[in-house]
């Protein structure tokens, strides 16, 4: 792989990642409906900016989900299920989807990259490894 191609994914990368997080920024809720998100970035980058969330059950989302605290789960291709979790999260008001996204932040401070290297090596030298 040429350094100039590296560079450019690199770059691309970069840019898609600021454009998520302007457009996450405004919101009042993420939802991720998709059901083949095996570490979902899109969603710790919400999670990352203090948003509440409503994610499919499936794969890897609901370790990112305390029910009820950061967000809520949905049964995938549920139309109502999703509706209705959705609505849960429109209808509060400011300061409850504040306190989601405040629980949300947090949850996502154990997805940091320098506590992920942590755990990768704790594991790899047989050490038990905190999930908080």
């Amino acid at each position: 792989m040429s350094s100039r191609f590296a560079t450019g994914c690199a770059s691309l990368v970069t840019s898609v990642m600021k454009s998520c997080a302007r457009l996450t920024c405004g919101r009042d809720v993420f939802c991720q409906p998709g059901t083949a998100e095996l570490q979902s970035l899109v969603t710790l980058e919400a999670l990352s900016a203090s948003k509440p969330v409503v994610l499919a059950n499936a794969m890897a989302l609901p370790h990112l989900v305390d029910e009820g605290v950061n967000g809520y789960m949905f049964k995938p291709g549920d139309r109502q299920d999703l509706a209705e979790k959705l609505d849960r999260v429109l209808s509060m008001d400011e300061a409850q989807r504040m306190k989601f996204g405040e629980a949300g932040h947090r949850k996502v401070l154990n997805h940091a990259q320098k506590k992920t290297m942590n755990s990768f090596e704790a594991l790899y030298r047989g050490e038990e490894v905190s999930t908080h």
